[in-house]
C-alpha cells in the first residue's frame, strides 16, 4: 500500500469514527489520531469531534497501559503528514458526507 493509501484508510477510520460507525479505535495509533482528528474538526463539527473523542477513550479506557501518541511521534512515524492536512481532509471529506 502506498502513502496516498495509507492516509486514505486511516481518513476512512476517522470518518466512520466521526459519524457514529466505531465504537473504539482498533488500536494505539489509530485511538491516538482520532483525538488529534477530534481536536482538528471539534469548530466545525462538535458531534462528530465527540464521536471520534469517544472512540479514543473508549479504547485508551480498556488499554490503560498504553500511552497517548503525541502528534509529533504520529507524524515522524508517517502515520499522519501534517496537522494541517488532516484538518483539511477531513473537513473536505465530512462537507462531502453532509452534501451526499
Amino acid at each position: 500500500m502506498d502513502a496516498r493509501e495509507n492516509e486514505q484508510r486511516m481518513l476512512d477510520s476517522c470518518i466512520a469514527a466521526a459519524l457514529g460507525q466505531v465504537a473504539s479505535a482498533r488500536d494505539q495509533v489509530e485511538a491516538s489520531i482520532f483525538r488529534l482528528a477530534a481536536a482538528a474538526v471539534e469548530t466545525y463539527y462538535p458531534t462528530r469531534a465527540d464521536a471520534l473523542w469517544t472512540s479514543s477513550e473508549v479504547y485508551f479506557d480498556k488499554h490503560a497501559d498504553e500511552c497517548r501518541l503525541p502528534p509529533a511521534d504520529l507524524m515522524a512515524q508517517g502515520h499522519i503528514v501534517t496537522l494541517p492536512r488532516l484538518r483539511s481532509m477531513l473537513l473536505r471529506q465530512l462537507e462531502e458526507r453532509d452534501r451526499a
